[in-house]
């Protein structure tokens, strides 16, 4: 008479059951490191998007406004109402921005790892 076995062994469903935590712990990891480099970008297209508000007080001979969220960017506020905006969710501006007229230079750090967006007049950077 012939043993007919149906099913799956405990080892097999366990070794199933190994691999699909493996690939989902790898699927976490790199989801994770896209969300980081979803908020970097975030900020840094934030910081750039004032850019020429920035620009626009340089070029005026105003002084800049130290960075803070809802304060104008331009020391003259007749000059330009353009406002420092909200940066993603864990960011801050940094403290000790160059902000004067014919040099502007201003960052903003987040995450974890720590990230920082630089912003000078020709550009931005995330590094």
């Amino acid at each position: 008479m012939k043993k007919h076995t149906q099913g799956f062994t405990l080892i097999e469903l366990l070794v199933v059951i190994a691999i699909i935590g493996i690939l989902s712990g790898i699927v976490l990891s790199n989801l994770n490191s896209a969300r980081v480099a979803a908020r970097v970008a975030a900020a840094q297209e934030t910081m750039r998007g004032v850019l020429s508000a920035v620009h626009l007080c340089v070029n005026e001979n105003h002084d800049i406004v130290q960075p803070a969220v809802g304060d104008n960017v331009c020391s003259d506020i007749s000059s330009t109402t353009v406002t420092w905006p909200p940066l993603p969710v864990g960011w801050t501006y940094s403290a000790g921005a160059v902000l004067t007229p014919g040099s502007a230079s201003y960052a903003a750090t987040g995450e974890s790892p720590v990230q920082t967006v630089t912003c000078v007049e020709s550009g931005c950077t995330a590094s």
